[in-house]
């Protein structure tokens, strides 16, 4: 009796992981087609003893760079006389188009990132006899947002708020907060400025949130200041009530 009290108990767990494993198998290859990570629901035990089921989220991905890809829209650029944007990057993926395209003669792939020695970037690329230069590429493709008198101890994480107003992280380049301060500094697409200031006022908290449009140059973000992660973090519901 006890030997197959044992085998019924064990046969059950067995299942059980294999259920758990079949669906996270689904939730990961169904993330991977359609460009979103899904977050599997989960079972959390309160101190009281009862558990609740978390429900599924599902977040845009950054999607990895195909060199390929950038490296065949740079060429098609160059051979129409022609400008193409990609979207913004982060540092690994802008040093691996750097280095593809570095040595081509034949294409110009300019780096702008709205400030100096940025870590997320876009490339413009054309044809190196239009005679481009990464000055004009930055005043054409990257607008700095200065969000001012934000409560950065009550707001979300900065790509939760983006996201929340419909916006592309792909079209978003360094986040940066000013040292000790309540003011943000945002590099986007000039696409997504308008979108921007329009509806960030009313998504973050703080008493006369305001948004300022900057051209990027030297002076346009400070120096100093706190990088933020481009990661879209979940976050519990009872914390965002709190909020």
């Amino acid at each position: 009796k006890n030997f197959v009290f044992g085998l019924t108990h064990r046969l059950k767990h067995t299942m059980k992981f294999h259920s758990m494993l079949s669906s996270y198998l689904f939730y990961v290859s169904v993330s991977s087609v359609l460009g979103f990570k899904i977050i599997p629901p989960s079972t959390i035990r309160n101190s009281i003893g009862r558990t609740r089921e978390t429900p599924i989220c599902y977040v845009p991905l950054l999607m990895a760079v195909n060199i390929n890809e950038i490296e065949a829209q740079a060429v098609a650029a160059s051979e129409a006389w022609g400008i193409d944007v990609t979207q913004f990057f982060d540092s690994a993926e802008v040093a691996e188009i750097e280095e593809k395209l570095s040595d081509r003669a034949d294409v110009a792939c300019l780096r702008v990132g709205g400030r100096p020695n940025s870590v997320r970037a876009r490339f413009v690329l054309t044809n190196p006899d239009l005679g481009m230069d990464v000055t004009t590429a930055e005043a054409e493709y990257c607008r700095v947002l200065s969000v001012s008198n934000v409560d950065l101890g009550l707001a979300d994480p900065w790509p939760n708020v983006l996201v929340s107003i419909g916006v592309d992280l792909e079209k978003v380049g360094d986040i940066i907060i000013e040292g000790g301060g309540s003011t943000a500094f945002l590099v986007v697409d000039p696409d997504i400025a308008k979108t921007c200031s329009r509806l960030l006022p009313k998504e973050l908290p703080g008493s006369g949130v305001t948004v300022e449009v900057l051209v990027p140059g030297d002076d346009a973000i400070p120096d100093e200041g706190a990088l933020q992660d481009m990661e879209i973090q979940r976050l519990d519901k009872r914390e965002q009530k709190r909020k």
